[in-house]
Parts: structure tokens; sequence; C-alpha cells
């Protein structure tokens, strides 16, 4: 059976009892399970997602910045042409 097809079974369900009965579904039936386990897992990809975008700003903002720096640093404006002797 796929997940969808649990899933539609478990809305069907979950529409005719009471707010206490669909929690104890959730923690208790096997079809409800992979439903709290990807929420789990949703959760746990955005934290680590979370965490790692503050570090990885950080060091983005600080390599653009040198790049930046080191290409100004290498440009040489052109001779005018006709000027001089």
């Amino acid at each position: 059976m796929s997940t969808v097809v649990k899933l539609q079974r478990l809305v069907t369900a979950t529409r005719r009892v009471g707010r206490s009965s669909q929690i104890r579904r959730l923690l208790f039936e096997e079809a409800a399970q992979d439903v709290v386990e990807y929420a789990l897992l949703t959760a746990l990809i955005a934290f680590a997602g979370a965490a790692a975008w503050d570090a990885m700003r950080t060091s983005l903002g600080s390599a653009y910045t040198n790049f930046s720096s080191s290409v100004w640093n290498r440009w040489e404006p052109a001779d005018p042409v006709g000027a001089g002797s």
C-alpha cells in the first residue's frame, strides 16, 4: 500500500474521531507513525540547515569580499593612447 493511500485513509479516519483520539492514533498506529517520522525527519533537516546556514553565510561573505579585494588590487588601468612622447 502506498504512502498516499495510507495518508488518505488516515485523513478520512481522523475526521470521524475526536481530537484526543487523533493524537492517540498518531502515536500508536503504524500508518500514523510514518507521518510522525517524516515530520520529525523534516524538522531535523530544517534545524540542521538553519545551523549550517549561519556558518556558511559568514564564510561565504568573507570569501566574496576577499575575491573582490584581490580583483580590484590586481586591476591596472590601461596606458592612455597618444600621451607622453
